[in-house]
Parts: C-alpha cells; structure tokens; sequence
C-alpha cells in the first residue's frame, strides 16, 4: 500500500507543479485570461478536451456497465466516438469563428448572440441551466473519487476534501491555462492506464480466449450484442447508448475547448487527439468491467470495479499510477466544470446579465471570477456527502441536461438561418424542463433514457417557435 500512496502522491505533486509553473508562464490580467486564456495548441487542446469529457464516469461508471451488460455496452463506445468527431468537424471550426467575431468568451455568451438577446432572458436563463447541471455532474466525479477511496482502505472524506480542494486551489490561482495544461497531462496518464489495466487484467484472466470462454460460462449473455433483449428493451439500450453518444454536441465544459484553441488551424490536430483518446477511453474501461465480471463476480457495487482490480492486484507503485489515473480522470473534469459553471456565473448571469448596466474593472470580475470558482466548488461538494445517487445516474442526467439544454440551440443557430431568438429561448427552457420530468418520469414510464428524448423534443420545441416567429428582416438586423 505504501507503494500506492507513493504514486498517487507523485501525480498530485506532478499536477501542483504543472499548475504552479502556468501561473509564472501566463499571467491573469483580466477575467478573459482567466475563462478563454491566450490560445492554446493542437497537444494542449486536443488532450484537455478528452479528458474534460472523460470524468470519473470513465473509470467507475463506464467500467461498471461493463460488469452489468457487457457486450450490449460497446455500442457507447462505437457510438460516442463518431459524434466526438462529428463535434470537431462541424461545430468546431464555426465556433471558432463566430465567437472571435462576436468577441464571446463562452459557448452561452456566443448562443445568447447570434441571434439577438433583446430581454437579456436567453444569458441568463442558459448560463442558469448550465449552472445547475454542472453541480450534478461535479457531485457525481467528487463521488466517483469517495468510492475510490473506500476500497483502498482510504478515508471518503479526507479522499474528497483533498482532491477537490486541490483542484478549486489551482483553478483559483491560474484559471484556464493552469487547468488546460494540468488536463493534458491528466489525459496522457489516462491513455496509459486506459490500455494498462484492461490488458493485465486480461493476461491474469489467461488471454482472450480464457477471458471469452469465462464469460461465456458466467452468462452467454454477457458476449452477445443483444444482451438476451429483444424488442421494446433492446430498443430502450439502443436508445440509451445514442442519448449518451448525442451529448458530446452540447457540452459546454467541451466547446469552451473550440473558444480557447489558438486559431482553426490548430483544429485538425486537436481533433486527432481528441477522437483517439475517446476511442481508447470507451472501449478499453468497457473490457476493465468485463474482466472484473470474472475476476470478482459477487461483486455488490459494479462501480468499485477500477479500485477493486487496483486494490486486488497492484498495491505497489504502478497500482498508484492506475489510481492516480482515476483521480486524473475526476480531477480533469471538475476543473473544467468549475471554470465553466464560473464562467456562466460571472460573465452570462453576472457581467453580461445582471450587472450590463454597471461598468465594474476587469480587477473586480477576476477577483469575482476567482471566488465564484471557490463557491462552485464547495456547493458541489454539499451535493457530494449527501451522495444523492450513483455516479452513472447524476453523470447521465448532467449529460443529457447540458446538451437538451444549450446544443440543439446552438447547432440550429449555426445551421439554420430561420432560428430566431424566440425559439433559442423555448430550447433552454424546454431542454432544462424536459431532461428533470423525463429522468423522474418518463424515464420509469417507458424505459427510455432522459439523453435522446429531452434533446429531440428540445430540437423540435425550437424549429417549430422559429417558424412562428421568424421574419426575414428582423433576422436580418439582429445578424448585422
């Protein structure tokens, strides 16, 4: 264990000296240095935005679904991977013009933009949304952390402080580049230990015709693509790995990456990266949880399969690199998280909403920005003691939220040139409402998932207002 405890505390010494060094390279003038930075490259970009969207769902959610369903989960992997791209082809170099061109700091500042905002109603009520979502999505990685630290004999609460404060202490101090730097090398220790914990645990199974065989012998289910479902339930897990793979089009936590890149450019090589780490990312923790269906298949919570496997088999210096990926991956995200939910707070809500009127100094919001990091941070943590639900259940609900709420909007706006403010408006209230009714009831009526269905109706909600209210003349002026 000493040998664990070793490498872990390697990474976060490793981590607070990254974070450490950014601060001396790029200093923090002003709000916008703190959220957008001064450009960042392909490596830094493409690495950070994975690793972003990876979160303690990649290694304690994802890997748990594996031991669930098996092989009936590899249609996230094939799925996620193809709108990750289609992300970056699409939506990323646009973004990228549009917000140099509107001078948007955020992907709600841009939204609430291109189309007009004359009631103010669209910042302030998407910048809102996004907010609330991002605490359900930081308390379910600060979870993902506690449940790590149970099975490695380490105290829940000590495990979250520490990793949690650490992340709001080096966000404060360097904002986006102390994160985005510190998230390129959380990536590259995720990519390592992604393919490193599978692979020995499936050379301890015997090979890939031992682990094939043993799960064929625990449940041939677990090696079919059906999953024993036919029918209405194979159409519901269908449904489910398409909400999930339909939400990389509307992170904001991830388009931020597409307003803070150096210029398109550096997209192509950004993009690469991207789409190769989310590959290794889905498919290789889905074979982690298949091999612990072998490895401990009486397991009580499938979600401590990762520190289970860790604890089990390699209490020594590698085994705190494999937890320190696990951290890497939770620590990653919350750091965007909590620059995204400051960003929506002091620019959306605050500066460009609520305080438009009031000319404050940039010294103020870097300040204001600074605290709305710490408060962020520190209400997530309340939702994370009260433990309100499994890592999986508060990721997907955040995930779907985040994209019913602010993708389809966005993506309309981009594309479409009939979308008017009025329908943008209906999307964010729409989306937000529809993703909390249809996780509480929807949901356990039908047996689909909040993802696919919130962001359909949401997409719907809006071209319909739009051909109601759209006029060609004034859409003409609100464009400039």
């Amino acid at each position: 264990m000493n040998g664990v405890i070793f490498g872990l505390a390697s990474y976060f010494i490793i981590v607070v000296g990254i974070s450490v060094a950014s601060t001396k390279l790029r200093t923090i003038e002003s709000q916008s240095d703190y959220i957008v930075g001064k450009g960042f490259g392909s490596i830094v970009t493409g690495f950070a935005a994975a690793s972003t969207l990876a979160s303690g769902y990649a290694f304690i959610g994802l890997v748990a679904l594996g031991y669930a369903m098996g092989f009936l989960a590899m249609y996230q992997a094939i799925l996620a991977p193809i709108f990750d791209f289609l992300c970056w082809r699409f939506l990323a170099p646009k973004i990228k013009e549009l917000s140099s061109k509107y001078n948007s700091m955020t992907a709600v500042d841009l939204l609430s933009t291109m189309r007009g905002d004359p009631t103010g109603l669209i910042r302030l009520l998407s910048g809102t949304a996004v907010t609330i979502f991002m605490f359900a999505y930081l308390g379910s990685n600060i979870i993902a952390a506690g449940k790590t630290a149970i099975v490695l004999n380490l105290d829940y609460t000590t495990a979250i402080l520490a990793s949690s404060f650490l992340v709001i202490l080096y966000v404060m101090a360097g904002g986006v580049t102390a994160a985005y730097w510190a998230e390129a090398f959380q990536g590259m220790l995720m990519v390592a230990m992604c393919l490193v914990m599978p692979i020995a645990a499936i050379v301890h199974i015997g090979g890939l015709g031992a682990f094939f065989e043993k799960l064929h012998a625990i449940n041939p289910i677990l090696v079919s693509w059906s999953g024993g479902k036919v029918g209405w339930p194979l159409f519901a897990a269908l449904w489910l790995w398409f909400g999930v793979a339909i939400g990389f089009l509307g992170q904001p936590q991830g388009l931020q990456k597409f307003i803070a890149i150096e210029s398109k450019e550096k997209i192509p090589g950004a993009a690469v990266i991207a789409v190769v780490f989310n590959s290794i990312r889905q498919y290789f923790p889905l074979l982690l949880g298949l091999s612990c269906r072998i490895l401990f298949p009486t397991l009580e919570d499938a979600e401590l399969c990762t520190p289970t496997f860790i604890n089990s088999f390699f209490s020594n210096f590698i085994g705190g690199l494999m937890l320190a990926a696990v951290f890497a991956a939770i620590m990653s995200t919350n750091s965007s998280l909590l620059l995204q939910g400051t960003a929506e707070l002091s620019v959306n809500v605050l500066r460009k909403g609520l305080f438009k009127k009031k000319p404050l100094s940039e010294g103020f919001y870097k300040k204001f920005s600074q605290a709305c990091t710490f408060v962020f941070g520190a209400v997530a943590l309340v939702l994370a003691f009260l433990k309100v639900d499994s890592v999986f259940s508060l990721n997907q609900l955040a995930w779907a939220g985040l994209c019913a709420s602010f993708g389809p909007g966005l993506m309309l706006s981009i594309y479409w040139e009939k979308t008017t403010h009025q329908a943008i408006l209906a999307g964010v209230i729409s989306g937000t409402l529809v993703t909390f009714i249809w996780y509480n009831g929807g949901k356990p009526l039908f047996g689909l998932h909040q993802g696919t269905s919130s962001f359909l109706i949401t997409t719907a909600v809006i071209i319909l207002v739009s051909l109601l209210t759209y006029k060609r003349s004034e859409m003409e002026e609100a464009a400039g």
